[in-house]
């Protein structure tokens, strides 16, 4: 806190309460919560029973929770495209140089588009300096991400233990851990490894034994068995390069760099740094500088603009899922249960003429899966499963949701059985490799009972 050493080390509570006393003092002007409390041991038990008893303190404060990430990045692609004509969202593509301008390959077909730019804007993430690369960008080395791997845990005491709050505690070595209540289950992380190539990090075997050690230091007496684990995950955090020898002391904020013209190379703006929370104030700070150099002025400004299902979002949801029950039909719950993933993009998934037919095991329905396969670039399971809903992620794969679900995405894109074969395999092979879930094996289970 004071500088004097650069290890990690427990914090204690005189320097947690300084720092969530100015945290309180800086966003005074625009606060929106309660500002933080402190409470003493006999407090902290008494609100958390299952919680270590040698705790000394906890405190209380209030911040954002992204909820579906997956749902509001589509939808900030999908609102981009129709402000604008002439803007497009490719997947699946992938930027090279051509020795005298850029090239966009389609990785799926093959097909080449020659590009020229006024400008390049390089918000890759962990894969920035990839990236440059690629495109022939003469920068120097300006990412340094680490990991964070994170488990999904399905454990009714645990859930009931957090009593609805995300718990962020200092496991022993100092390292900062979370734990929160997440679609009905429990998430659980997370570590801080470097990394060199984002496109290899998975959940690692002895992280998980990291971050179940860290669980047991702050609620004991509550076991997870490995059954219980129904989904892993790791994702890059986009950190600027350093040379410091402890990964949590790199700095989290963001900030923008140009790396200037070459012969055949437009100049390129790259984005370090930033998180979900801060999306807004990046995302601008990368335009303005943006039109700065083009030498063009903002037309509309985007801080309190609604995105999606944001817009027009209800002051009282009961009421507003009542009436859009009412007028399609539908149980109050199954109207709660799209609002809360749609927002009032709702309308949209409740209006399917394919009605209401409910996939297996699943709370999802036939029409949700047709419109979202029609509608938002679906070109496989795991964009599916992963990257437009959280069925993986909350722990909700079955073997028959995965094959009813394959069903339909043939027939909308026309394979035959071998195509099809293939994506289910590799879809599988990818659940067990990446996020530890072998469905296979649970469905040879499940027929030898």
């Amino acid at each position: 806190f004071l500088g004097l050493t650069r290890r990690p080390s427990r914090r204690g509570a005189l320097v947690i309460k300084a720092g969530l006393a100015m945290y309180d003092l800086f966003t005074a002007a625009r606060r929106l919560m309660p500002t933080h409390r402190f409470r003493g041991r006999a407090e902290t038990l008494k609100t958390w029973p299952a919680i270590n008893p040698a705790i000394r303190n906890s405190a209380t404060y209030y911040d954002a929770w992204v909820s579906r990430p997956e749902r509001l990045g589509l939808e900030m692609l999908l609102e981009a495209m129709a402000s604008a004509a002439n803007a497009r969202a490719l997947n699946y593509a992938q930027v090279s140089s051509t020795g005298d301008g850029l090239a966009i390959t389609d990785t799926l077909t093959g097909e080449e588009l020659p590009v020229r730019a006024q400008l390049v804007i390089n918000a890759t993430g962990g894969w920035i300096d990839l990236t440059n690369k690629a495109i022939g960008a003469a920068a120097q080395r300006m990412m340094g991400g680490t990991k964070g791997s994170h488990l999904i845990v399905d454990n009714a005491e645990l859930f009931d233990a957090l009593g609805g709050h995300m718990v962020y505690y200092e496991n022993e070595d100092g390292r900062i851990c979370i734990l929160f209540p997440y679609l009905g289950k429990v998430l659980i992380g997370s570590t801080d490894i470097r990394v060199d190539d984002p496109d290899k990090v998975r959940c690692e075997e002895d992280e998980q034994h990291y971050i179940l050690q860290s669980l047991a230091f702050v609620f004991p007496s509550i076991k997870i068995t490995e059954n219980q684990i129904v989904f892993r995950f790791a994702g890059v955090r986009p950190l600027p390069a350093s040379e410091d020898s402890f990964t949590s002391r790199i700095p989290r904020d963001h900030f923008c760099e140009f790396v200037e013209a070459s012969r055949h190379l437009p100049a390129t703006l790259c984005m370090i740094g930033g998180k979900w929370t801060t999306f807004r104030s990046f995302g601008a700070l990368a335009a303005d500088m943006a039109l700065k150099r083009l030498g063009l002025a903002r037309s509309k400004g985007t801080q309190d603009m609604a995105i999606g299902g944001g817009r027009d979002f209800p002051a009282d949801p009961d009421a507003w899922c009542a009436s859009f029950a009412a007028e399609h039909g539908l149980p109050v719950e199954r109207a709660h249960t799209l609002l809360q993933r749609y927002g009032t993009s709702a309308r949209d998934f409740a209006s399917h003429p394919a009605g209401e037919q409910m996939l297996p095991q699943s709370d999802y329905s036939a029409s949700e899966i047709g419109r979202i396969i029609e509608r938002e670039q679906v070109e496989c399971l795991a964009d599916l499963f992963l990257r437009r809903t959280t069925i993986a992620i909350s722990g909700g794969l079955s073997f028959d949701l995965v094959n009813a679900v394959l069903d339909m995405l043939a027939a909308h894109k026309g394979w035959g059985a071998s195509e099809t074969a293939t994506e289910r395999s590799t879809f599988l092979a990818l659940l067990a490799g990446r996020h530890g879930i072998d469905l296979q094996t649970h469905q040879r289970s499940a027929l030898c009972v």
